[in-house]
């Protein structure tokens, strides 16, 4: 239960089930701050929207690396047969003609 008032001296004192209880009062910029059920749905919706926005956004994050990966894996094989040739050249030509 939310009771406006213009007077926030002092809290509104409500009697349910004669049980006396004090609520808060709230100024008009409190009470305009606010959120309505609507409101919380349609963040909650916009939420939505945006984590299934990072999640796409995470996978392509991931296949960018692993793509990475592989690349880096192949420069290595490269470097390395390269080298081998390079040892078969310098036989071949240190050999007598």
């Amino acid at each position: 239960m939310i009771i406006y008032n213009e007077k926030v001296d002092f809290p509104w004192i409500v009697i349910i089930n004669n049980n006396p209880i004090k609520i808060m009062t709230l100024t008009p910029e409190q009470f305009n701050k606010l959120v309505t059920k609507e409101e919380h749905k349609e963040l909650e919706k916009k939420f939505d929207k945006m984590s299934d926005k990072v999640d796409r956004i995470l996978g392509v994050a991931e296949g960018i690396a692993t793509e990475q990966k592989t690349i880096r894996q192949e420069l290595v094989m490269n470097q390395s047969a390269h080298r081998r040739f390079d040892k078969r050249i310098t036989t071949l030509e240190a050999a007598p003609a």
